[in-house]
């Protein structure tokens, strides 16, 4: 899975969770994660005093959730993606 943020070129003290252990930060535009059926992904913000909205780019074939395009606000704290779901 593919997620970007689109009105920052990078922001680096943001953390994508995977099962509560961080995996990536955005010292980049976008960031790749990989992740099996059951995972739990999270995204900690809480660094950051403003809302930074996040969107899934891309996503594998056999990925049924988090869907491709979706959108993700959070505003100083942590936004759950959900978890997991292949089909």
């Amino acid at each position: 899975m593919t997620i970007s943020i689109d009105k920052f070129s990078s922001l680096p003290l943001a953390k994508v969770l995977v099962n509560d252990k961080e995996v990536k930060t955005f010292k980049q535009k976008e960031v790749q994660v990989k992740l099996m059926a059951g995972d739990k992904i999270e995204i900690d913000s809480s660094a950051y005093n403003f809302p930074i909205e996040y969107r899934i780019k891309d996503v594998s074939p056999n990925l049924a959730y988090p869907q491709k395009d979706a959108y993700f606000t959070v505003d100083q704290g942590i936004v759950m993606l959900g978890k997991v779901i292949v089909k």
